[in-house]
């Protein structure tokens, strides 16, 4: 993973002069916007876009889906078509292969007409934010009516049935700036306990502990935690922690960081490493199916491992750039979904690498950003761009919409109960979780 924590989007214009003129005097493009984007860090200049009537749902009707008020200001179709042709996402490798993709991506945003579902809902007053302008796996549903999340403070749940917000960790002033800051985030709950954990830039893991009592109260000061651990994962001033996932029922945290480790930590033994496996450079995410271990990071690779014998066995070859997301498709034991810095989303069938076959069967391409999170839902894979966009392909039809929204995507969640998608979306003072419901679904909440 890059060690900048801010975002890095480039434009395509050949300098960024002639860029700033042509913004200035194209009345059909929406300056402000274009602004966000191109000088992230620049915020305060931006901080009252879009501001009129947001805590109106009655006017919100007459906007768009996030409370956008475009009849002041130029057309959604200007503003999208000048982010797709201007805007694309930080790249580790420049190949020709990559611009042929390129073009591929906007002859298939132009050919993609199905709608598997439809917008059902935007929660605006949830101040999503993203922490990493590479690391986008930070929206976690818990039992089906709860969603955690980063904001710009603290790690918060939005409960979707009450539309409340609560906070479950303050983060410190250490954990908000560059050298120490929170960017992953996973959360697991049993009967008694919800369990937190985030990764952090200066290589260490936090833990926190809750009863379900404290999870599921109204009260959001003073919070207690029944147990707490920060631990020391990497040593290097740039060895972040770039993923922490609770697996095994909630016994293990499997971890990736920048020092090239792959660490199995036992929670029931205070957090000792159980497994360690050595990979070539910064691990960004693994998923893991009985023994076998696959991992993504800084290489164009998939790397499959042994996890009994912690060793490398085989590889993927395909994505032309760093990957930031790998999941097994449920039920499957071959059948893997891997995205990242190339844009696409691809798939592997396992068996053909073993008959020394072509394992990628299928390339999903994205528009103009990276692939940051991506998930198996039923006869579906969705995977999420790290801007704007988010993608469904349906897996036996093979046919494929796109849900279109402004703003920076934090992570992709899958509600099983009511058939919905929520997407977390940053975006100034349009920031929130968007909802969507599967079409003809039956909602039973």
């Amino acid at each position: 993973m890059n060690n900048s924590i801010n975002s890095n989007y480039t434009n395509n214009s050949n300098n960024s002069n002639n860029s700033n003129n042509s913004n200035k005097t194209d009345n059909n493009i929406n300056n402000e916007l274009i602004y966000y984007i191109n000088n992230e860090n620049n915020d305060y200049i931006h901080r009252n876009f879009f501001r009129e009537n947001k805590e109106l749902n009655q006017e919100r009707i007459e906007y768009c889906n996030q409370g956008i008020n475009w009849s002041n200001h130029q057309s959604r179709d200007d503003i999208r078509k000048y982010r797709l042709n201007h805007l694309n996402s930080y790249r580790n490798n420049e190949t020709p292969s990559l611009l042929e993709k390129d073009l591929k991506r906007k002859f298939h945003l132009e050919t993609v007409k199905e709608c598997f579902y439809q917008f059902k809902q935007f929660h605006n007053k949830v101040n999503v934010n993203v922490m990493h302008f590479q690391l986008r796996k930070n929206l976690k549903l818990v039992k089906s009516k709860d969603i955690v999340y980063f904001t710009d403070y603290s790690i918060d749940k939005f409960n979707i049935i009450t539309n409340r917000n609560k906070p479950l960790v303050i983060l410190n002033h250490e954990e908000l700036e560059n050298d120490f800051k929170a960017i992953c985030l996973d959360v697991f709950q049993d009967n008694d306990y919800t369990h937190i954990s985030y990764g952090k830039v200066n290589g260490t893991l936090k833990y926190k502990k809750m009863s379900n009592n404290e999870f599921y109260s109204k009260k959001s000061l003073n919070l207690t935690y029944e147990y707490e651990k920060e631990v020391q994962l990497a040593q290097g001033a740039l060895d972040i922690t770039n993923f922490n996932e609770f697996y095994d029922n909630g016994n293990i945290l499997l971890t990736g960081s920048n020092d090239k480790k792959i660490r199995f930590l036992d929670l029931n033994k205070d957090f000792q490493v159980s497994h360690q496996i050595e990979t070539k450079d910064a691990v960004n995410h693994c998923a893991i199916n009985n023994n076998l271990l696959t991992s993504v990071g800084d290489y164009k690779e998939i790397d499959l491992h042994d996890k009994r014998e912690a060793k490398k066995i085989g590889e993927l070859t395909g994505h032309d750039d760093f990957n930031f997301v790998i999941k097994f498709q449920p039920g499957s034991d071959y059948i893997i979904a891997s995205g990242g810095q190339d844009q696409t989303c691809r798939l592997w069938d396992l068996r053909k690498s073993i008959d020394g076959g072509n394992a990628n069967f299928k390339s999903l391409y994205g528009n103009m950003e990276a692939i940051g999170d991506l998930m198996f839902v039923n006869d579906f894979v969705i995977y999420a761009e790290n801007i704007d966009t988010t993608h469904i392909y349906n897996l036996k039809t093979e046919r494929q919409q796109s849900l279109w929204y402004f703003g920076r995507t934090s992570g992709i969640a899958y509600n099983e109960k009511n058939k919905n998608i929520y997407v977390g979306v940053n975006e100034y003072d349009h920031s929130g979780i968007m909802v969507y419901d599967q079409i003809n679904a039956m909602i039973n909440i």
